[in-house]
């Protein structure tokens, strides 16, 4: 039932620990193929969900507001945080002028980039930079500064940048709330039952991830071929927390708060989330 369902998600480590012991086979349960699973980078993944051509999707959370009436958000699977957003870095943890900064984000539709332009608002010289470039961008100079995601936060010092501000610390402290990063967003026009069945199915996935095994690892390493072991442990372990497994009334309200301040004025459909 569920071996065409339409997948995308990302390749970074939080993604393929959450969904690898389901798309492997080793829940028991009905999953995707893999072979109709794509793995993009997240601005990547939120021009798809734009498009609606995948079943089920992770998005970035500032997504919400415009794809909240073709997709309900997965009450699983999501990466929240509190304290550990996005970096913004530089070579140096002083950077003045800030009117002329140069600044690398990653992707326009991303939550790091809304987080950007929300505590920096005056900043207009922006690139927008595959995520895994960013570091490289500000090394050699092409950007004053860039703003981290994924792995990256855990190699830019020693690489020799410096944090200039935790942009998930600021929302945190502002909002009041953790800070939503991505979600796993399911086709409101998909049957119930195969809905329930992506649910079920990817809450059992979260739980045996947690036990490990060579399979799963291996899927992880594969498509993080430029982690090393440790960061892959760090990343997990930062990213896939209480939240992934369900969101809860305190992850639902945070959703909810990045939403409204997205959108101000725009409406939710009152079952934006699916709990199966």
């Amino acid at each position: 039932m569920l071996s065409s369902l339409k997948v995308a998600i990302s390749p970074c480590p939080n993604d393929t620990h959450v969904f690898g012991p389901w798309l492997l086979g080793l829940t028991g349960k009905p999953a995707p193929d893999l072979s109709t699973v794509d793995f993009c980078d997240i601005q990547e993944l939120n021009s798809l969900a734009v498009r609606g051509g995948h079943d089920l999707i992770k998005i970035s959370a500032v997504m919400v507001p415009r794809m909240a009436d073709a997709y309900q958000v997965l009450h699983c699977g999501a990466a929240l945080g509190d304290d550990c957003g996005p970096l913004l870095v530089a070579k140096s943890p002083e950077i003045t002028g800030r009117g002329s900064w140069r600044v690398a984000l990653p992707g326009a539709d991303t939550t790091a980039s809304y987080l950007f332009h929300s505590v920096y608002p005056g900043v207009e010289n922006i690139e927008y930079v595959r995520f895994s470039e960013i570091e490289e961008a500000v090394l050699s100079g092409a950007a004053d500064a860039g703003v981290l995601i994924h792995e990256t936060r855990f190699s830019y010092a020693a690489k020799g940048l410096s944090l200039v501000a935790d942009l998930g610390e600021i929302w945190t402290r502002r909002s009041g709330t953790p800070i939503p990063l991505g979600l796993i967003a399911i086709r409101r026009s998909l049957p119930e039952s195969s809905k329930a069945l992506v649910a079920s199915g990817l809450s059992l996935s979260i739980d045996l991830a947690q036990c490990g095994g060579n399979a799963l690892e291996d899927f992880i390493r594969r498509h993080a071929a430029e982690m090393d072991d440790e960061a892959i442990r760090k990343h997990i372990a930062l990213y896939v927390n209480s939240y992934t497994r369900n969101l809860g009334t305190k992850g639902e309200a945070a959703v909810r708060t990045l939403a409204a301040n997205v959108s101000p004025g725009r409406e939710l459909p009152p079952d934006l989330f699916y709990h199966g």
